[in-house]
């Protein structure tokens, strides 16, 4: 070996990997491997291999791999980085530091406009919020990761934020639909052999049956899902199994057996070292010895579970563990202390009602303040008017009125005491104008949102349609609600808020529907000449409708039996008018298709935005099928 490359060694060796917590063995490997991705690579195996046997070590070994990301000016790695800091943080219950880890792989992957790591991302901040009872936060990040892994078709993902889905309606007293999402995560976990995700949809209904009081069938499916992990080896979710076993002992009145599930799944809690873990086993372990009058050592946990603060107890369990310690202190006569737990459950339980009251709240405020800020912007726009005729006529005054070099001074004194008035008027407009700006983009971000959830609850309830006409109608009101919400989408992501590129939208829009029906791009090819002008929302809205029934009509009759074909989309602006014509070479229509098409709801849909847009419609059948539409009534944005 020679000197530059010892020196090298020893300098990544006392610098880069000097860290008492890692083992000899990882620092012997690292120094001798070549280059930096190789280094980052072991790293990044070695710390998820230890993340959740040995959380703690697990966060060093990715603090080297910034350490070498930083050094070497890397790019590759990093989002790896950030999102197994984010689930590491989280079972440590570090939770704020879990979030900004989670927005900072959210924000590297939308950038690159990267949907399977946004779906994966949405699903891991969805179950971050909901181990901290934040249900609407995490209802609203499960919804967006649902409906991106059903626009890639991955089984896994949708098997995942299925059961999330079901496990969130439990917490909202919904229990029979939570029954239903559950049960259809874990039928297409058995379908693709994935034991891991089965175990967790057993727990998930056990969980569900135990809300319905009906505790022989949770008893059933808690057992098979610990049946499962026992038979992996899976640590992590037998604690939870074990946990779940045990409050359900408890409330089945075998005091005995939910002792020994809670002794168990607490020592599993620690051996892992999973600070969540050990919060989430130690709490039961504390309510079963207290309910069997071992005061002395139930009270010693959960004193020791609210004092420590890695333990980043949620607001629901904090209420649990005072409600046990008062009546812990009560039984044993210790009344300051049996009163002091009394009072913080009280303060506690208020907190929980104020979140949900809150969460209820939340789209009143916005919708308020939204209101208030526009009525103070055309407020402040009214009093720079008056201020603008106040100088006018100033000005007027200072003409008519000089008549010396003293009276001039004064003048201009006070033309630039206005002039800084006005400056100072002008930054209240700009900030109030950026203020509408940003809730502006939140309003269409939610808008967005909400039209994805719809999105996704039709594609869900399609899943339990016998029917093919419904099943199909399902389908085509999933597509609807997709256009519009393209429309919202565009608008929060884009400078112009009241505008929307058509050529963008009418490329992202077309890609979604062959893409919902499953269209090879080489059987059917698809021309589009778009002129590319900005129109407003409610332009684009009946416009983008009627793209998404003629395009779809086209995709669904015009190529029977896998034929090839292509399909032309073309828009263009003459003569003051939008001249807007989809045509196949498909089979083309005869007289009787022709009627069935104008007696469909889709033509009824196009036939009543035909009216509001003042146009004109033509239906060929020529070499196959082309609708043109010639729009009279239609607003461009600048």
């Amino acid at each position: 070996m020679n000197l530059f490359k010892t020196v090298i060694l020893i300098f990544f060796s006392g610098i880069l990997y000097s860290n008492s917590n890692i083992p000899d063995s990882i620092t012997s490997h690292l120094i001798n491997l070549d280059t930096d991705t190789s280094k980052i690579d072991y790293l990044i195996d070695q710390s998820w291999s230890f993340a959740r046997k040995d959380p703690e070590l697990s966060l060093a070994l990715l603090s080297k791999l910034d350490s070498i990301i930083s050094v070497a000016g890397e790019e590759y790695g990093k989002d790896v980085m950030y999102y197994y800091q984010g689930v590491i943080y989280k079972n440590l219950g570090k939770y704020v530091e879990s979030e900004r880890s989670f927005f900072n792989y959210y924000d590297y992957h939308q950038e690159l406009n990267n949907n399977r790591h946004l779906a994966v991302v949405t699903m891991a901040m969805a179950n971050l919020y909901s181990d901290q009872g934040l249900w609407a936060k995490s209802m609203n990040s499960v919804t967006e990761s649902l409906q991106l892994y059903e626009s890639q078709n991955d089984t896994l993902g949708i098997i995942r934020s299925s059961g999330k889905l079901g496990y969130l309606l439990t917490k909202l007293n919904r229990n029979e639909d939570a029954l239903i999402y559950h049960n259809d995560a874990k039928n297409l976990a058995k379908s693709v052999e994935n034991n891991s995700e089965l175990s967790i949809a057993h727990s998930n209904i056990g969980n569900t049956f135990e809300e319905l009081n009906q505790l022989d069938s949770a008893l059933l499916h808690y057992e098979i899902s610990q049946g499962i992990n026992n038979k992996q080896k899976d640590e992590w979710g037998l604690v939870y199994d074990k946990t779940q076993l045990g409050k359900l002992m408890m409330k089945m009145g075998k005091e005995d057996q939910a002792l020994l599930y809670a002794n168990e799944g607490h020592r599993i809690a620690k051996k892992i070292k999973a600070t969540n873990l050990i919060a989430f086993s130690q709490l039961l372990l504390g309510n079963v010895l207290i309910n069997q009058n071992q005061f002395d050592k139930g009270i010693k946990l959960l004193d020791e579970l609210l004092e420590n603060d890695d333990f980043n107890n949620s607001l629901q369990d904090q209420t649990e563990a005072h409600e046990s310690l008062y009546l812990a202190y009560k039984s044993i006569g210790q009344i300051d202390q049996a009163f002091s737990n009394l009072e913080s459950f009280h303060t506690l339980s208020d907190s929980i009602l104020n979140s949900s009251i809150t969460d209820q709240v939340n789209n009143l405020e916005i919708k308020y303040q939204t209101e208030k800020k526009e009525q103070e912007i055309v407020n402040l726009q009214l009093n720079e008017e008056l201020s603008k005729a106040r100088i006018s006529n100033q000005r007027i005054a200072i003409f008519s009125l000089l008549t010396g070099l003293g009276l001039l001074t004064i003048m201009l004194y006070r033309n630039r005491q206005q002039k800084l008035k006005i400056e100072s008027q002008n930054d209240i407009i700009a900030k109030s104008l950026k203020e509408k700006d940003t809730l502006l983009r939140e309003i269409h971000h939610r808008v967005k949102n909400n039209l994805q959830f719809v999105s996704s609850l039709l594609n869900l309830q399609s899943r339990h349609v016998e029917d093919d006409t419904a099943l199909i109608a399902l389908q085509e009101g999933q597509n609807r609600v997709k256009s519009m919400a393209l429309i919202h989408q565009n608008l929060y992501q884009e400078d112009n808020l009241t505008g929307i590129e058509v050529k963008e939208y009418f490329e992202k829009l077309t890609n979604s529907l062959f893409t919902s029906y499953n269209i090879a791009p080489e059987r059917i090819k698809l021309e589009m000449e778009i002129e590319n002008v900005n129109l407003d929302v409610d332009s684009v809205i009946p416009i983008g409708l009627i793209v998404n029934e003629l395009v779809s009509n086209s995709l669904k009759h015009a190529f029977p039996n896998d034929a090839n074909g292509v399909i032309s989309v073309r828009l263009n602006e003459e003569n003051d008018q939008l001249i807007l014509s989809v045509s196949d070479n498909g089979l083309g229509m005869d007289t009787s298709d022709k009627d069935g098409f104008e007696k469909s709801f889709g033509y009824k849909l196009i036939n009543a935005f035909k009216s509001q847009l003042e146009a004109d419609l033509d239906i060929s059948s020529e070499n196959g099928t082309t609708v043109e539409m010639r729009i009279n009534e239609y607003q461009k944005v600048a």
